[in-house]
């Protein structure tokens, strides 16, 4: 069966990042087209648009994902709440959600599938993963973050060369900038140990001692709100307290470790 992160990274390729694609090229177009031609019409046609084409376009796919994806995986309970949280599909019974189409064929088939969500969800084990998995920090932030550091450094040294008009605040934000990306490449750098490892005997997290399974009553990964931007945590609750963790900038996104959690807890069970 297919794992469900797999069938999660397949539907926000097609029904997220694509419509979002149609949108934002439609909108950022008519804007380059309202100062090409000194005009506000390309932006007012473009932007309403790239709204109706990009529903149009998940109105038209969502139901044959949904056939697949639901088809091809065992836990359609799991899989229903991160497409739903995922944005890929939207909950049963609301607008969006009764605006996609369908032919009677893929009616049918849904119908058909119905008879999965009879099944309580089950933990899984996986051939494909390893006995023991070790996460670190993403090599491409990393690297990213190198990068940035790097470019702000010679801009900085640009601005001081041939800005002859005042240049301080200019370099001094762009110095700034050089010392936070630079730092956190270091960090990620100088960090030898893993962030985390697992394995069908328990969880170790970065500067804590190993946790058993049997002394886990709970691990979740949970969404919590900075500001504006969302940011992922491992939350682990023990019979000793609570554990937990950011998981930003790992080598392992949230749902891949979602299914490395059930995976070794599911070895550790049949143990």
């Amino acid at each position: 069966m297919l794992p469900v992160y797999k069938a999660i990274r397949h539907g926000k390729r097609a029904l997220v990042y694509v419509p979002m694609t149609i949108f934002l090229s439609l909108m950022l177009g008519g804007a380059f087209l309202c100062a090409y031609f000194d005009a506000p019409w390309p932006f007012i046609v473009g932007f309403p648009l790239g709204f109706v084409l990009a529903w149009l376009y998940w109105a038209l796919r969502v139901t044959s994902w949904k056939i697949w994806a639901f088809g091809q995986v065992r836990n359609v309970h799991e899989l229903q709440a991160k497409a739903i949280n995922h944005k890929i599909l939207h909950p049963d019974g609301s607008f969006f959600g009764r605006l996609a189409f369908s032919t009677a064929a893929q009616r049918a088939a849904l119908k058909a599938l119905e008879e999965k969500f009879q099944h309580p969800d089950i933990l899984q084990d996986d051939t494909s993963v390893p006995p023991e998995t070790q996460i670190n920090y993403s090599r491409k932030s990393t690297i990213l973050a190198l990068v940035l550091g790097i470019l702000a450094v010679a801009a900085s040294d640009y601005i001081l060369l041939h800005n002859h008009e005042n240049p301080w605040g200019y370099v001094a934000g762009s110095f700034v900038l050089a010392v936070v990306f630079l730092n956190i490449a270091w960090r990620q750098l100088a960090q030898r140990k893993p962030k985390m490892i697992l394995n069908a005997s328990g969880i170790q997290l970065y500067n804590h001692p190993f946790v058993g399974w049997a002394s886990v009553d709970r691990v979740r990964i949970v969404k919590r709100q900075n500001g504006n931007q969302p940011h992922y945590w491992l939350d682990i609750v023990t019979d000793h307290g609570r554990l937990d963790m950011e998981l930003t900038n790992l080598s392992c996104s949230p749902d891949v470790l979602d299914h490395l959690l059930q995976v070794y807890r599911a070895r550790h069970l049949r143990a």
